[in-house]
């Protein structure tokens, strides 16, 4: 656990001595994004072992509680620190309780495929790495859909119809807003369509 802290502070406070900290932190994100959403899948198919799944948990774990940190300090920006807020901590409860049944951890921070792509459309906005901004917004719509629409929805029935149901508590709210933020990139997305279009 110490060797994911002190990696994920260097992304996040080590780079930051050359690039802006919202940059480090996209960067972080995208980090965490990976790791999450290549584990979870590796451990669904049986590719991976519980213990090494575990070590996915923790290193999401060392992501959130920076992240968490970041916002209430006020050192990123926070015109959505209340989603924020409870997005990580459904997540950060989940995590201390995901060896109940890891399989749900492992659907629920597969969501985070599509935080790839939000990442990559923050960078062309902000010209950094990237420039096509209308691809990258057409890939978080598809990834959107695919890993927090369709998946989440999916580990809600899943969880719904198990003896853990009581845990749906926990994902509910992140799926109310995976649902109103979709509904935002869904408009945003096809806007952007049709300007190609013309």
């Amino acid at each position: 656990m110490i060797l994911y802290i002190i990696f994920n502070n260097l992304i996040v406070f080590g780079l930051n001595k050359y690039y802006d900290i919202e940059l480090t932190c996209r960067i972080a994100s995208l980090v965490n994004a990976l790791i999450s959403t290549v584990g979870s899948i590796l451990f669904l198919a049986n590719l991976i072992s519980y213990t090494s799944f575990n070590e996915v948990v923790k290193y999401n774990v060392v992501y959130i509680t920076t992240d968490i940190y970041l916002y209430i300090e006020q050192l990123i920006d926070t015109k959505d620190i209340k989603e924020m807020m409870v997005h990580h901590i459904c997540f950060l409860i989940g995590s201390f309780i995901s060896h109940i049944n890891p399989v749900f951890y492992a659907y629920g921070i597969m969501s985070e495929g599509s935080t790839i792509f939000l990442n990559t459309r923050w960078f062309a906005i902000n010209n950094y790495y990237f420039t096509n901004i209308d691809l990258h917004t057409q890939l978080l719509w598809i990834t959107f859909l695919v890993f927090r629409i369709i998946n989440m929805t999916h580990l809600g029935f899943l969880m719904y119809n198990s003896d853990c149901y009581h845990y749906i508590l926990l994902v509910l709210p992140f799926i109310t807003l995976n649902y109103i933020w979709f509904y935002y990139l869904t408009l945003r997305t096809f806007t952007s369509i049709k300007k190609i279009i013309k």
